[in-house]
């Protein structure tokens, strides 16, 4: 299993043979398997997301189907992304982030200051020339 640069997690494919010829197989992201052996097949035309903003999460009560469309605006509305593409984080936002996490500050309190997902701010930190605290995500309840 690894990741991508987003964060999702993913499972990588085995080749498959059928007669003399290989079918090449793509990785599957994780959240989708989560949600096809938990909740059940993936509508046709749906996409697997996260309620929770968490692109490495595979609880399946995180997980819900839904169109592109909906997963963009959950996007928008978690500011993972403006209207007009991805929101990024600027320098001086990610030097406050890490002054309030050197600080003691949580990654779930830097999320509700901020309004970024924690995955973002995870991303921001580790952008910080000669940070040293801790940014790994927090175990969830």
């Amino acid at each position: 299993m690894g990741s991508t640069k987003d964060g999702y997690g993913y499972v990588p494919q085995a080749n498959k043979r059928i007669g003399k010829k290989t079918q090449q197989r793509t990785n599957a992201f994780a959240h989708v398997i989560s949600f096809e052996l938990f909740v059940g097949q993936v509508p046709d035309g749906m996409v697997v997301r996260h309620t929770c903003h968490n692109p490495i999460c595979v609880r399946p009560k995180h997980l819900v189907h839904g169109t592109q469309k909906d997963n963009v605006q959950d996007s928008v509305r978690a500011g993972r992304r403006s209207k007009g593409g991805w929101k990024r984080v600027s320098p001086e936002e990610a030097a406050a982030m890490a002054g309030r996490r050197a600080q003691g500050d949580s990654l779930s309190e830097l999320v509700a200051v901020f309004g970024r997902c924690e995955a973002t701010i995870r991303k921001a930190l580790h952008s910080v020339p000669g940070l040293n605290v801790d940014i790994k995500p927090e175990a969830r309840s």
